[in-house]
Parts: C-alpha cells; sequence; structure tokens
C-alpha cells in the first residue's frame, strides 16, 4: 500500500506537488532496495545462530518500520523540509522491507522437503492476493 498509494497521497492530499512526492516515494523504494540486501543478510547470520529469532526480527522491525512510515502520515509533510521527509521514507523503507525478503525462507526451512514447493505456491498465491486486495481497498 505504501509504495502504490504514497506519491498520490502526498501530492493530492498533502499538497506537495507531484514532483516532491515522487522524490519521497523513490526515497522509500531505495531504501526497501537496500533493507531488502541488509534483512537478508543479518536474517541469514541469525538463522545460523539461534533459528527462533528470526521472527522476533521479523515482528519487531514491523512494529517499529511503522513509527517512520506513519510519521509521514501524520506530521505536516508539507512543513516539513525534504531532506526529514526523504530520510524517513527511506528509513521506513529499508525497515519495513524484513518480511518481504526473510519470510519467504522461513517458510521453506520450517516445512518439510516434501511440502516446500506446495508452502511456497501458497505464499506467493497468499501474497499476490494481498498486493490486488491492498490496491482495491485503498480505492474505496
Amino acid at each position: 500500500v505504501m509504495k502504490a498509494n504514497m506519491t498520490d497521497y502526498l501530492a493530492q492530499d498533502v499538497g506537495l506537488g507531484v514532483v516532491k512526492a515522487t522524490t519521497v516515494a523513490t526515497s522509500f523504494s531505495v531504501g526497501y532496495a537496500v533493507g531488502v540486501l541488509l534483512n537478508s543478510i543479518v536474517g541469514q547470520k541469525l538463522q545460523n545462530w539461534k533459528p527462533s529469532f528470526v521472527g522476533l526480527m521479523i515482528g519487531s522491525l514491523q512494529i517499529v518500520g511503522l513509527f517512520p512510515a506513519v510519521s509521514i502520515i501524520y506530521f505536516d509533510a508539507a512543513q516539513l523540509p525534504m531532506w526529514i521527509l526523504r530520510a524517513m521514507a527511506c528509513v521506513g523503507g529499508c525497515i519495513l522491507s524484513a518480511p518481504g525478503s526473510i519470510l519467504p525462507s522461513v517458510i521453506i526451512n520450517a516445512n518439510k522437503p516434501s511440502t516446500r514447493g506446495s508452502a511456497a505456491a501458497a505464499y506467493n498465491l497468499l501474497n499476490d492476493v494481498g498486493k490486488v486486495w491492498g490496491r482495491s481497498s485503498a480505492r474505496f
């Protein structure tokens, strides 16, 4: 939802304008890309050290990542300097990328080898349904 609707929200509802809103959304995407790399590395190290902590990592990063992402919505973004908005978006994207980069490997590792293909297919199916549902529910 953040990647799909952030630009429209910031440009139309907050009044940032299309160029500034696109810059903030791009900062979120850059942070997300960096987060996928970093969270994958940290998640693998954590999986090798203590596998039970991987779920804690995903959950805690989701909770912590909400603060910079939601701050963009609740602060008066039009009054904030662009570097603060871009930093909050980049940090939020980096932190919120943890489930997308780690959860597929957790699902595969948590199932027997004979059912891993089915588990991965179910994850991808539900992930795609969630993407469509998020976009369609945002239009109402």
